[in-house]
């Protein structure tokens, strides 16, 4: 069916309402129009790239003031050496080390089974931790019980324990560099708090000593200060120590 017989369709509806509005639309002959081809414009400069300039033809490229036309010795690459051109696949295989090889790996391994330094863990759940709470909740006070039936805030065991290490730390630290004599076996031993007054009592002497020595050299009166608020709170604790013996 073409275009013209299927525009003739809505008469079959004539003598209808449908077909007198169908008429009204379809039944006027409607003039027939010539559209004019579109005019294609032939180029006649066969364009083979950018044309610079607004694409004049009497135009220069801009780019040319800017270049320079530098030539670079690129070194081309030579043939494979004499020494390249006589390995054989054989030359490619493993082999068996010598004394020297191995005495270095063994030396290598000695150091780093000697020098191993296993990560730091921080203890979880671990019996020393329980405890550690346990004296917390007992000499450190708290508000579960009433204050009469609350032991008295002290120090703990495992801060005199503590500080019983820095002291013996110091100490040796101290006996390697001459700066103590070291104590006979024959001498009484000493209590805790004996031991601990001991060792706050050298740390002011060492202190003092060391001020004096910056004071003769020339000291900034803020470092000054510092040092002699951290020698009045040793003084302070010293104090606090005698009077529990």
């Amino acid at each position: 069916m073409n275009g013209e017989d299927s525009l003739d369709n809505w008469k079959q509806f004539q003598g209808t309402e449908l077909g007198s509005l169908l008429g009204s639309i379809y039944g006027q002959n409607r003039p027939k129009i010539s559209y004019p081809k579109p005019k294609v414009k032939q180029e006649t400069v066969d364009r083979k790239g950018f044309i610079p300039g607004g694409a004049r033809s009497d135009a220069a490229d801009p780019r040319k003031a800017t270049r320079r036309d530098v030539k670079v010795a690129v070194p081309k690459p030579t043939g494979r050496s004499a020494e390249q051109e006589n390995i054989k696949p054989i030359d490619y295989i493993p082999k068996r080390k010598n004394l020297t090889m191995i005495q270095h790996d063994i030396d290598d391994i000695r150091m780093r089974q000697e020098h191993y330094r296993p990560a730091f863990v921080k203890p979880v759940a671990v019996d020393a931790e329980k405890d550690r709470l346990t004296q917390i909740f007992t000499f450190k006070g708290g508000k579960a019980l009433p204050e009469e039936l609350t032991m008295p805030v002290g120090e703990a065991p495992f801060e005199v324990q503590q500080r019983r290490k820095e002291m013996e730390r110091l100490d040796t630290i101290r006996q390697k560099r001459g700066l103590m004599v070291v104590r006979s076996n024959s001498q009484k031993a000493l209590s805790t708090n004996e031991q601990f007054a001991q060792h706050i009592q050298r740390e002011i002497e060492e202190r003092t000593q060391h001020l004096e020595e910056m004071r003769r050299i020339g000291i900034k009166p803020q470092q000054e200060k510092a040092m002699m608020r951290d020698l009045s709170l040793k003084v302070d604790e010293l104090s606090r120590l005698h009077d529990h013996m």
